[in-house]
């Protein structure tokens, strides 16, 4: 499992306990151990913060598979694993001689998680790449923007954060099957598939309807005012949404709208522009802070936008236990996020901080797979780790 999507899957297991042991090249390093931001703002494979945030609480080792000793190791990892997960095109794993039909001969039991953008068959199969492509062409993009612009599609790569829901919830149901029958099960998971379904509305409203939705900034079909106004400062921004009539109506208070208070839903959308523009002449005289503050004890839906430092100090989500500080191996101690539900009789927590690259690979090879040291370095001299 490499980039986002497929550690995000994994991420949660180690989370809930299970031993996950995370396989890397050395030569062809992850692309997320590539990306910002990076830790103290200094550039290197062990300084990706998304790398990190995604792979706690895993092993981590450095194999290739593509030569005939690193098929063995790996084809020993298939044996010893309860599941065995990838998010490759389908070509590579076959290349290794690791697709499922050649797996299952390893190991009969084994659960099996193929999680790529368009799944293992059909025209689009071998399509690589990030979730920015396939959200682009499942019709992300074409949604989210101004009506008056071009489409511009979802901060980030959008299918690698959608998707990984449905992808665990699908490899937990497999694993309930495994341990009630003892019988294994291959999950051939598309991406875009799966994130589909977080636009269902628009779908569903093209194929009943015949409309096809487009973007349309800020706003809502059933809530009004519903944006992000500017307030004191330089970009500086807070969402504000009358959820229900009665919010709207102390709104209408804040802003000194009193004789608008008592409109209903549809009378509020047919004016939304004027509405919109006296919510944004209220929070443009206001601090961000003010305008939440006064919000939110009214009633009414509100938090300031913030960025990256503003939410690391974030009240709510320290309350929470939302930032979790872990010890590497090359830095001390890092801030990664904490697993987004608690359990009541189980821990769900990140027991270490990400693995630097190959940092557990004797202990793998010797502690859950047997090797001993000269099976090690004959492995070694054969390439296996590269």
């Amino acid at each position: 499992m490499w980039a986002v999507a497929g550690p995000t899957v994994s991420r949660l297991l180690a989370d809930a306990g299970a031993t996950v042991i995370r396989v890397e090249s050395s030569v062809k390093l992850d692309a997320v151990r590539t990306f910002l931001p990076f830790i103290d703002n200094d550039p290197g494979p062990e300084n990706g913060a998304t790398f990190n945030n995604m792979n706690a609480g895993k092993l981590g080792i450095t194999l290739n598979p593509a030569t005939e000793a690193g098929r063995e190791v790996a084809h020993d990892l298939v044996r010893w694993a309860d599941v065995v997960c990838e998010s490759y095109t389908p070509r590579i794993m076959r290349s290794w001689g690791l697709d499922y039909d050649s797996v299952r001969k390893i190991n009969p039991s084994v659960v099996m998680l193929s999680s790529c953008l368009y799944g293992q068959s059909g025209p689009l199969a071998n399509f690589g790449g990030y979730g920015n492509l396939s959200g682009a062409m499942v019709g992300f993009y074409n949604i989210t923007g101004w009506p008056d612009r071009a489409p511009v599609g979802p901060y980030g790569a959008i299918t690698d954060y959608t998707s990984p829901h449905p992808a665990t919830a699908s490899l937990l149901a497999a694993i309930d099957r495994r341990w009630r029958t003892g019988e294994g099960r291959y999950l051939d998971f598309s991406q875009a598939e799966a994130s589909v379904h977080f636009i269902a509305p628009a779908v569903l409203e093209y194929l009943r309807n015949g409309n096809v939705v487009s973007g349309r900034g800020n706003q809502s079909e059933h809530h009004c005012p519903h944006g992000v106004f500017p307030a004191v400062g330089d970009d500086r921004w807070v969402a504000v949404v009358a959820q229900d009539d009665s919010a709207w109506a102390a709104l209408a208070g804040l802003i000194g709208r009193t004789d608008l208070a008592t409109l209903p839903l549809a009378d509020r959308l047919a004016r939304r522009e004027e509405l919109e523009t006296a919510v944004s002449t209220w929070t443009s005289q206001l601090e961000e802070a003010d305008v939440e503050e006064q919000c939110q004890a009214a009633g009414i839906a509100a938090h300031r936008v913030q960025n990256s430092p503003e939410l690391a100090v974030d009240p709510q989500l320290a309350h929470r236990g939302h930032w979790v500080e872990v010890l590497h191996s090359t830095h001390g101690t890092t801030i990664i996020e904490a697993p987004r539900f608690t359990m009541s009789r189980s821990r769900v927590w990140p027991e270490r901080a990400a693995p630097a690259l190959g940092e557990h690979l004797y202990d793998v090879l010797t502690e859950h797979l047997g090797y001993d040291a000269d099976k090690v370095a004959e492995l070694a001299a054969a390439e296996a780790f590269d």
